[in-house]
């Protein structure tokens, strides 16, 4: 996606006084007024559209609906593009139970204990081959220890912008999955390769340098 679309949608927003920012953790609303559904999220892009696939958790755990997707060409609304796998698409015996997830490039990984999230780790490496060093969590200030008590799912490029990413996670609500919320965060590569992420209570493409 060019940057200069990007550019542009957020100078529309603005003008219109539309929201142009992130709320990390906060009821994310699609644009039909609806929470968005698509945890442990993947996101692909085709032209200037972003399409965010991921778990439909309206009726809780398990193959309960499927695969939802959602579209947007600014990453701020996004519009329901409905089921890109209902569950009646999978094999008998997964309908209802076990859990879908889509192919996806994570960068940064963080585990769960049960739904209880812990410190997130990365890894760098020279060659696709190996071998691979460890890193310690990238997270920094208050609740790092537990990734800001959420899972990573995601690392999204920013279009236009080289080093600089999207972090992406989900706080689990484990008694109540639909309502579980998305972690967005920014995150910036430094020149020595090294990059942290930090939260913030609201953020927009302007934190990048």
């Amino acid at each position: 996606m060019p940057h200069n679309v990007i550019t542009l949608s957020l100078a529309l927003l603005a003008a219109t006084g539309a929201r142009a920012e992130f709320r990390p953790g906060e009821v994310w609303l699609d644009t039909a007024g609806q929470p968005i559904q698509a945890h442990s999220a993947g996101i692909l892009v085709k032209g200037n559209t972003y399409y965010w696939y991921g778990e439909d958790k309206t009726l809780g755990n398990g193959n309960q609906r499927g695969i939802g997707c959602y579209s947007s060409t600014d990453l701020q609304h996004w519009k329901n593009e409905g089921l890109a796998l209902p569950k009646e698409a999978l094999p008998p015996q997964f309908r209802d139970h076990g859990i879908v997830e889509r192919p996806k490039v994570v960068q940064i990984t963080s585990g769960c204990s049960g739904w209880a999230p812990n410190a997130a780790n990365y890894a760098t490496v020279a060659s696709m081959l190996g071998p691979w060093e460890m890193k310690p969590n990238p997270c920094v200030g208050a609740d790092a220890e537990k990734t800001f008590h959420a899972q990573s799912t995601f690392v999204l490029p920013v279009a236009g912008r080289p080093g600089c990413f999207i972090f992406m996670a989900d706080r689990w609500f484990k008694d109540k999955l639909q309502d579980s919320r998305y972690i967005w965060l920014p995150l910036q590569m430094e020149p020595d390769g090294t990059f942290s992420i930090a939260w913030r209570d609201r953020w927009d493409f302007s934190v990048f340098k």
